[in-house]
């Protein structure tokens, strides 16, 4: 019975690293996409402004 015990303790262990080792994984792959978006949202926000202003310039660096 402790035999089992040790290996189905063994096994729990190994999953749960497996898991926590996934979420970190996409907790990167998520902070690094919410980071993309705000960038993308801040260009779209000045693109936008710069059309408002008719400023070609601020409009082409905003497309960038």
């Amino acid at each position: 019975r402790a035999f089992d015990d040790v290996t189905r303790y063994k096994k729990a262990e190994s999953v749960s690293r497996k898991l926590m080792n996934l979420q970190s994984t996409y907790t990167r792959l998520k902070t690094s996409i919410d980071k993309a978006e705000r960038i993308i949202a801040n260009a779209q926000g000045e693109l936008s402004d710069a059309k408002k202003a008719k400023d070609s310039g601020r409009a082409e660096k905003a497309r960038q």
